[in-house]
């Protein structure tokens, strides 16, 4: 008999949107993935060979989205978060490129690098890059919790010493540890060229509010090893 699973992931209290159809056999009365206005997951159900069955590509991208979490947890630094999250974030987020950027210790008007995708696609470590923020993207709004995202359709992108390298559809997100702001997500379409969705933007979203949660766990966990050595 089939196994199903059920794993409570993100909890919103903005109203809920049905983002699926129902998952499995129709005689169980299991309701489907819904994701919340701001993108958040809600509930996932799945069970074995036929998750997907009559579901969405959203309903698809969430579940994926969600496991990235579990394998996310599994990283053992905050290096290893940031470059699973890159490597493995694109496909459930729907980009091509994905850079994740915190801001300095010593210069709040500075990012420093983690790792990125270049404009070939591959992995790329950035963690020696440091570049001034672009205060006509990351203004002060951006991080007084009073954007969740921000999408700039055909807008110039850049590699990871800030130089322009075409344009493409753009989607940045902010980093939070609690209320205090840490960085930036950012994730554009530069190799494929297609139009972002409202979905991507939801997506998106979600898999910064994952790196930044687990990023700052992992470095309270580091925190704590270095004062009881």
């Amino acid at each position: 008999s089939d196994l199903w699973f059920e794993r409570p992931a993100f909890r919103c209290t903005a109203p809920l949107q049905t983002g699926a159809t129902r998952i499995g056999r129709p005689d169980r009365k299991v309701p489907p993935p819904r994701a919340c206005e701001c993108g958040e997951i809600i509930l996932i159900f799945y069970t074995g060979t036929d998750m997907f069955d009559g579901t969405s590509g959203l309903t698809r991208r969430l579940y994926q989205l969600h496991e990235l979490h579990f394998t996310l947890s599994e990283a053992a630094t905050p290096d290893e978060v940031c470059r699973l999250a890159v490597e493995l974030g694109r496909e459930p987020a729907g980009v091509d490129r994905i850079g994740i950027w915190f801001k300095a210790e010593d210069n709040p008007e500075e990012f420093v690098g983690s790792y990125g995708i270049d404009e070939k696609g591959n992995l790329r470590d950035e963690r020696s890059s440091r570049i001034p923020r672009n205060a006509a993207i990351y203004d002060d709004d951006f991080f007084s919790r009073k954007v969740p995202v921000r999408y700039f359709p055909d807008s110039p992108v850049f590699d990871n010493g800030n130089n322009p390298v075409g344009t493409a559809d753009l989607i940045v997100a902010p980093l939070w540890n609690g209320d205090i702001s840490i960085g930036a997500f950012s994730a554009d379409n530069f190799s494929s060229r297609r139009r972002m969705t409202e979905d991507d933007r939801h997506l998106v979203t979600l898999l910064a509010r994952m790196v930044a949660h687990l990023v700052t766990m992992k470095r309270t966990e580091e925190a704590l090893r270095e004062k009881m050595a």
